[in-house]
Order: structure tokens, then sequence, then C-alpha cells
């Protein structure tokens, strides 16, 4: 299951919304299979002011590898992400990772 961290996050009465827009966003890639229940979106906290140049950074952490999630499905989801979260991080820009994980090569338990 792919976890989001918003970093550097927006106001907290915008933090759902957010997070609703990263689940719309994953749907509009269905080449992933992923709805958005099957998203973790975590907003990390911040321990000073923000300025308006500093920008949202959205990093979708331990998205399974497999053969149709290629690079440019990966490019679409960010181009998903960057285009809904634009609006909600105001003045500030938005900056959105994709960070594979090949669940062959890494280590990992689950159930």
């Amino acid at each position: 299951m792919p976890q989001v961290l918003i970093c550097n996050t927006v106001e907290e009465d915008r933090q759902g919304k957010m997070e609703g827009v990263i689940g719309d966003a994953f749907l509009a890639v269905p080449e992933l299979g992923l709805t958005p229940k099957h998203v973790s979106c975590s907003f990390l906290p911040n321990n000073y002011e923000l300025e308006d140049d500093v920008p949202v950074k959205i990093i979708v952490d331990f998205l399974f590898e497999k053969p149709e999630r290629t690079f440019e499905v990966r490019k679409r989801l960010s181009v998903e992400i960057w285009t809904r979260c634009k609006e909600l991080a105001g003045n500030r820009g938005v900056e959105v990772y994709i960070r594979p994980f090949n669940q062959e090569e890494e280590a990992f338990t689950a159930d």
C-alpha cells in the first residue's frame, strides 16, 4: 500500500481536502490498480513558520513495482497529484516525488 507523505503542509483545514484530491489522482491513473482506500496519507508537522516560497513536498513511497507501472504511468500520477494539489497550496509551489518499491530486491514484511 503506498504511503503519501506531505511535508511543509498546508493549513490544517485544507489537509482533508488535500487527502481527498490525492486519492482522486490515484483513481485517475487506472493502470495503478489502486483506489483511495489503498493509499495512506500522512501530514508531517511543521516545526517552524513556513515562508511563501517553501513548496509543499508530496512523496509517494512504497509504490510496488509492477510491469504496468511504467515510468510514464508514474509520471502521470505525479502530474495528477501536482495539478490537484496546486490550488490547495495557495501561493506556494508543489513538488511531487514518486518512489517505486521493488518488493523482489527490498526487504519488507507484511500480512
